[in-house]
């Protein structure tokens, strides 16, 4: 192995850290943006009868995709630059979700 397949193996690591952290940190703001009567806004989330049982179960999928892409042995630049994007998208959604919260709350 190279010394840039073990940074990037490790980068990937870094990212797969972060967007599991990220993926958490959207579950604990969504519920308490329900709870406060806000609206869902994937349709996956707001049709399911139990919100949270659907949430976890699409953030185990998401998060089981990404590992099984990320410990394939060919996962490409594409694939790194996919979960930059996942990343970045994961950051705005909690924002967002905090956002909305501060807004419910009239903290701003």
């Amino acid at each position: 192995m190279t010394d840039n397949d073990q940074l990037m193996k490790k980068f990937t690591v870094n990212q797969l850290l972060v967007l599991a952290g990220l993926q958490l940190l959207d579950v604990l703001s969504t519920l308490i943006f329900l709870r406060l009567g806000l609206h869902e806004a994937n349709w996956l989330v707001s049709s399911a009868d139990d919100p949270l049982a659907r949430m976890i179960e699409i953030k185990l999928v998401f998060l089981a995709y990404t590992t099984w892409v990320a410990t394939r042995r060919y996962h490409s630049v594409i694939f790194q630059r996919l979960l930059t994007v996942a990343v970045t998208a994961y950051m705005l959604v909690v924002i967002w979700n905090l956002w909305g919260i501060m807004q419910a709350l009239k903290v701003l």
